[in-house]
């Protein structure tokens, strides 16, 4: 019985009665952002990745190509895949680092790997650009990078 009047005196108190009641407290209700990177910061690699891209486009944060790069990284390093393509994808551009078609290849293989399918058409667009000598040293990074996983 207890119980039920609890349960309805917490159902019909608002802000302001429970103020004149000295029941006020502070609530605090945390944002996508703030989740989602106390997640990252726990080491859960899709956090980390939607971390990174929250911090890449500016959403519910301050864009910041630093952090994003950080995050990305960390992501890809835990073999999560779309940050993997990321992080491939800003080398080929060279916005958030500087510009490396092998370094984007190395990236964009393992994303392959790892089960991204849609990294497959800008891995085989890097390709064509680069020497073959280049793809070898692409596909050696990826061999060493997988070989430090097992």
């Amino acid at each position: 019985m207890l119980t039920t009047a609890i349960m309805f005196f917490c159902s019909i108190i608002t802000p302001s009665s429970a103020t004149n009641l000295g029941l006020q407290h502070q609530i605090h209700v945390m944002s996508e952002f703030e989740m989602t990177r106390a997640s990252a910061m726990n080491g859960d690699a899709d956090a980390m990745t939607r971390l990174g891209s929250m911090y890449y486009l500016g959403q519910d944060t301050p864009e910041n190509p630093k952090l994003a790069l950080e995050w990305m990284t960390k992501a890809a390093q835990l073999n999560e895949p779309y940050a993997q393509a990321c992080l491939g994808l800003f080398y080929y551009e060279g916005k958030v680092v500087a510009q490396s078609n092998l370094n984007a290849y190395a990236w964009l293989l393992r994303a392959v790997l790892n089960g991204d399918m849609e990294a497959i058409k800008p891995l085989t667009i890097i390709r064509s650009q680069m020497e073959p000598m280049d793809i070898q040293k692409g596909n050696l990074m990826v061999l060493e990078g997988l070989q430090n996983h097992i």
